[in-house]
């Protein structure tokens, strides 16, 4: 198991094609389109609410990529808002966990790889030859899609992906599923950036007790345990990519707490941009 970081470049480039997908003049339209290097124009799937799940199987001369978009109801206006929209997408029944994937699941990523998987699953074991490495891929909530999906491709289609690589992954499940992926997951890389908190939650772990002292309403809220998979490569405040370590964890906690306590969304929201710090650190 290696880090690729032109595979990394070009994975990145697939979750931007994704966002295309129901874009004017479809994903061929994304600026990214022909650094991933389609052989073909991907299938794609849309669905859910407002249409909001959405995802594209594309083959390459070496590969299949499923790559999934990626959207999560947070505001970043102000740090209010933020707080409230944070605690509104908690409080939705739909963030509940359910049993599934070896532990339990956030509902609301369950519910919307359900909503794509008839259309995609077809759509991968047509492209997915004998011996064809199948890469999932994803950004924000699409990571979140990815890491359940490479678990539907290993578990029920008995095609498990060479590779999982998210960026700015929100966490989608607790330990006993956590546990159950990386036994049965070989390679997935997570990529995070600086002071994206899309990486934090769910809340659990030490992010929980950040949030109740900085906004009493968390404190009435039970916070799920939820657990991140895969191996971190940091984007770090100098724009190196650096493994994990507890130095870096409190680092990265105090630097959040600083920007949620002091009011600076926009800076949060600008460390979540795909085509920003993302793209600069693996296409560098």
């Amino acid at each position: 198991m290696a880090w690729k970081l032109a595979l990394a470049c070009r994975l990145a480039k697939a979750c931007d094609v994704a966002y295309y997908v129901d874009r004017p003049g479809g994903v061929t339209a994304c600026p990214s389109y022909g650094d991933v290097r389609f052989t073909d124009v991907p299938d794609v799937a849309i669905s859910g609410v407002d249409r909001t799940d959405a995802g594209l199987v594309g083959s390459c001369a070496d590969c299949v990529i499923v790559a999934f978009r990626g959207t999560l109801p947070l505001s970043f206006d102000s740090g209010s808002a933020f707080f409230q929209s944070l605690l509104d997408w908690l409080n939705d029944a739909k963030a509940a966990p359910v049993p599934g994937y070896g532990g339990l699941v956030h509902g609301g990523f369950a519910a919307s790889l359900a909503n794509l998987w008839p259309t995609m699953e077809p759509s991968i074991r047509a492209r997915a030859g004998a011996g064809t490495p199948i890469y999932v891929t994803g950004h924000s909530k699409g990571g979140a899609l990815a890491t359940l999906a490479a678990i539907r491709l290993h578990d029920e289609a008995g095609l498990p992906p060479a590779a999982v690589y998210t960026y700015a992954a929100p966490r989608a499940g607790n330990g006993a599923f956590a546990g159950h992926y990386g036994q049965v997951i070989g390679e997935h890389w997570r990529v995070e950036n600086r002071d994206d908190v899309v990486p934090h939650l769910p809340p659990g772990g030490e992010l929980g007790p950040l949030l109740r002292r900085l906004d009493p309403r968390f404190g009435r809220l039970a916070l799920p345990e939820y657990e991140s998979v895969g191996t971190l490569q940091f984007i770090n405040w100098n724009g190196a990519i650096v493994g994990d370590s507890l130095p870096l964890r409190l680092h990265r906690l105090e630097s959040l707490a600083e920007k949620l306590g002091t009011g600076q969304p926009q800076v949060i929201v600008g460390d979540h941009t795909l085509t920003r710090d993302y793209f600069a650190a693996v296409c560098a």
